[in-house]
């Protein structure tokens, strides 16, 4: 009787074994897909993140190069040119006071070549920077536009 049991017992604990390893497998696998969603999600948080850095260094370096551009065309007496660069800028730095500086150079020269239309409106648009509203209206009152 001895040897039933010790068979019985044997083919239990067989048993248990094989649905322990089951188990084992089920779990090595449910790990695997889980460990496989984590590297993907890594991996998209990792690309999302990224470009988050890049649109912000964008942002941050976007108007220095035309901060850069218009100070380059102010140096070369491109006026019109350093007015969009500057423009381009939006509130950085001091481009709002430099870009008006642009713009009333530009119409000096404008005016100075009588090209009055273009003057009047590069005037005008300085708003109320140095001279400009004045020389809007001589313009404006000399009839020469």
């Amino acid at each position: 009787m001895d040897s039933v049991l010790k068979e019985k017992i044997a083919a239990v604990k067989l048993k248990a074994n094989r649905k322990a390893e089951k188990k084992v497998g089920k779990l090595k696998k449910s790990q695997s897909k889980k460990l496989q969603l984590q590297r993907k999600l890594g991996f998209w948080m990792g690309v999302g993140s990224t470009c988050v850095v890049l649109c912000a260094a964008a942002t941050v370096a976007f108007p220095v190069v035309d901060y850069v551009k218009g100070t380059i065309s102010m140096r070369r007496k491109a006026y019109e040119q350093a007015a969009e660069s500057f423009g381009a800028c939006g509130d950085f730095l001091n481009s709002k006071s430099c870009r008006q500086e642009a713009l009333y150079n530009y119409g000096g020269e404008c005016y100075a070549e009588e090209r009055y239309q273009e003057a009047h409106d590069a005037f005008a648009e300085c708003g109320e920077y140095k001279d400009s509203v004045s020389r809007v209206e001589s313009i404006e009152r000399e009839g020469l536009v």
